[in-house]
């Protein structure tokens, strides 16, 4: 009984402290638009982005305070497999901070994190009525319409504007339209995918009779990873109308001039923060007994 209790509490520590990592190495590395984003309001952004800088160096201390323990015990573990098993985790993240500095890179770890939480959260238990289901689901729905929304005036609206002072907005369409179809089709597919998944989402966590959505803290978890992959995925079309931008006008960045993508992308990295807490088991450390007679 004592080795599952151990067992139990080992497996909720290395949840607790992958959970503390993940969330540092998403806020440290996933918003390299933020930190180098020179436009219209950059100093306000810059102080958001040394903020959680060191709010992600604060709880990256954390979570080593959870992990040391576990590492202790691979350390002094007699079978060589566990202490390569902690050193490949250890590298896990750090491939996974390169990954998110690398453009669309933090929707790959995003796609790795869903699978791999929504595995693990309260597994065999009963399902929750379709109606509590559903309330829940709304309001991500929600706010992936208001991210898709705010991204798409970004992309099509503020920026363009902004990087192309002495144009309209009619005129400056009409210039990357003569150039090629190809960024009017990406807006076109990006927003009718999207925006058919806004409706999908509750209708799904309605009918589908999977687990990944059986209880009401899986439809929060899938909703927080779908808002995150909403904000991160406006990246794609913020860098294809800035590369568009930039080849039609010749102009001598393609960088944001307006903070509406640097907001949505920190957004995400909120919804992927609270993704990976809500996976989390409730745990509390083992306390040693005390002896007899003790103070």
């Amino acid at each position: 009984m004592m080795e599952e209790l151990r067992g139990s509490e080992t497996a909720a520590r290395a949840r607790w402290a992958a959970a503390l990592l993940g969330s540092a190495v998403v806020l440290i590395a996933g918003h390299p638009y933020t930190i180098f984003y020179e436009g219209a309001g950059a100093g306000v952004l810059r102080a958001i982005a040394i903020a959680l800088l060191i709010i992600g160096g604060l709880v990256a201390a954390v979570g080593l305070a959870v992990a040391v323990p576990l590492l202790a015990d691979a350390v002094r573990s007699p079978k060589p497999v566990v202490f390569l098993l902690v050193v490949a985790c250890v590298l896990v993240m750090v491939v996974l901070g390169v990954i998110m500095i690398i453009p669309y890179g933090n929707l790959a770890v995003l796609m790795v994190l869903g699978g791999s939480q929504l595995a693990y959260v309260e597994p065999g238990a009963p399902a929750a009525p379709r109606t509590a289901r559903v309330r829940v689901a709304l309001p991500f729905s929600l706010a992936m319409l208001a991210l898709l929304s705010v991204g798409m005036l970004h992309s099509t609206v503020w920026n363009p504007a902004a990087q192309v002072p002495g144009l309209s907005l009619a005129e400056i369409h009409g210039r990357l339209d003569e150039d090629g179809p190809t960024i009017g089709s990406i807006m076109i597919g990006w927003s009718l995918f999207w925006g058919l998944l806004v409706l999908a989402f509750p209708v799904f966590c309605r009918f589908a009779r999977t687990p990944v959505v059986a209880t009401t803290r899986r439809v929060v978890l899938a909703g927080l990873l779908l808002v995150a992959m909403v904000g991160y995925g406006q990246t794609i079309l913020g860098f294809a109308m800035g590369l568009g931008l930039g080849e039609t006008f010749e102009l001598a960045t393609v960088g944001d001039a307006v903070p509406g993508g640097a907001i949505v992308v920190i957004v995400a990295q909120f919804a992927v923060v609270a993704a990976l807490f809500v996976g989390c088991p409730a745990w509390r450390p083992r306390l040693e007994p005390v002896p007899a007679g003790g103070p």
